[in-house]
């Protein structure tokens, strides 16, 4: 009787011991990014002229260049649709002319998504949602923020269940809540010229897109702190 209960004791013991290591292999695969680049090359993304922009890769970073006052300009990044909970992440800046740049995310198609945006100029960030092509802030213009950087910055969006945070050089600055799209989204970058501004040219590097929280990218971040 004894070495029953001794066995049914290994037993919870081995099983207790399987459902911690099926739970840490669930963990481990939901840590790993769906997608990343540095940008050494930018194979699957964009390049070419489309007329009053251009897209191109430069110097081991994705660049934007736009010849037309008031303009935006998006590109979706080459990696799968993501589920309702994903983290997506950039370094950003503009280089020559004047303009802004955003991450673009929860992403259906061109008429529906939404943007996380930085103006570098002015200091100032905001949050856009384009339904069926129409434009609407979710968060407006909010200037003057400590964390923005006045040359480069690195943007992160954090989406669970439609609860959005928002940071910029690994400070949260925001939280909104949206209706996230009911199927498989993708994500991307984007840059703009100001209405007085006919040329603005943005270079982006260190993008990544994965199905999982925000906590898993703080070696992430560390590695990009120590690459500025």
């Amino acid at each position: 009787m004894l070495w029953d209960k001794k066995k049914v004791v290994l037993f919870l013991i081995l099983l207790l011991s399987l459902t911690i290591l099926l739970l840490g292999c669930k963990e481990e695969d939901q840590s790993m990014a769906v997608y990343e680049t540095d940008f050494n090359n930018a194979s699957g993304w964009y390049q070419g002229n489309r007329g009053s922009y251009t897209l191109s890769h430069e110097a081991n970073k994705y660049q934007i260049d736009i010849e037309k006052a008031g303009y935006k300009v998006w590109e979706v990044a080459p990696a799968l649709p993501m589920g309702p909970n994903y983290a997506v992440q950039a370094q950003m800046e503009i280089t020559e002319g004047t303009g802004y740049y955003s991450i673009i995310f929860d992403y259906v198609d061109d008429d529906n998504f939404y943007l996380f945006t930085v103006d570098p100029h002015w200091g100032r960030y905001g949050l856009t949602k384009v339904s069926f092509g129409s434009w609407h802030d979710v968060i407006e213009w909010e200037k003057d923020h400590q964390a923005i950087n006045h040359l480069r910055n690195h943007l992160r969006v954090v989406n669970e269940q439609g609860e959005l945070e928002l940071y910029i050089n690994g400070e949260l600055v925001d939280r909104a809540e949206i209706n996230p799209a009911s199927k498989g989204v993708k994500a991307g970058l984007a840059a703009a010229t100001f209405n007085d501004s006919w040329f603005a040219q943005a270079n982006f590097d260190n993008f990544s897109y994965s199905g999982i929280s925000h906590d898993v990218y703080q070696e992430y971040e560390d590695e990009i702190s120590k690459k500025e």
